[in-house]
């Protein structure tokens, strides 16, 4: 039966955990660290306690129960909410079936760009992916880091960059995968 029990991959930690807890003990007895440790536990029980009972105009337990019956409300709603909106969807579904058909996507439009917004592609496309700054950027363009940033925002935005935040640094930017193709599509990769 032991040798079942000691097998299986939950209870051989549940074994193992209470052989450690139990050598924990014995150590800790043997040292004459108990007082120590009860001591402690003890400060910091009456601490809760204390911080439980402390009472401005309501006691802070009655506080504490009135925030985890909200917490439990509103994630009951969220629950409910989703519900309801899922059962709308199917019945929807089921009454209108012209709304379930599905119609092949049109071409998404090729974004129009700035002269600003191609220069920064042309420049990380020709950085062969290494991550360069709004400064770094700037400078290689000539232009002023008010226009730099400008132009790589929305290229952020639309998804032809990706960014990396360096608290050392700062942050950096690289062509995306949308940004690559485009990049490769209008030859600015050398």
């Amino acid at each position: 039966m032991l040798k079942v029990i000691w097998n299986d991959p939950v209870w051989s930690k549940v074994i193992a955990g209470g052989i450690l807890a139990a050598a924990a003990v014995l150590l800790t007895y043997f040292l004459n660290w108990w007082p120590f440790i009860w001591s402690k536990l003890l400060y910091i029980i009456g601490a809760i306690w204390k911080l439980i009972t402390y009472s401005v105009n309501i006691p802070a337990g009655a506080i504490l129960c009135f925030f985890l019956i909200v917490i439990w409300l509103l994630s009951r709603e969220k629950t409910v909410a989703n519900n309801i909106i899922t059962t709308n969807l199917r019945q929807a579904t089921v009454l209108y079936p012209t709304a379930a058909k599905i119609e092949a996507p049109l071409a998404p439009a090729k974004p129009q760009f700035s002269t600003n917004e191609e220069l920064v592609i042309k420049i990380l496309g020709a950085a062969d992916g290494k991550w360069m700054g709004i400064y770094e950027i700037a400078t290689s363009l000539e232009l002023s880091h008010l226009v730099t940033e400008q132009a790589v925002e929305r290229l952020f935005h639309l998804n032809f960059l990706i960014d990396s935040l360096n608290y050392l640094t700062g942050r950096s930017f690289r062509l995306s995968s949308k940004g690559r193709d485009y990049a490769i599509e209008h030859n600015y990769v050398n």
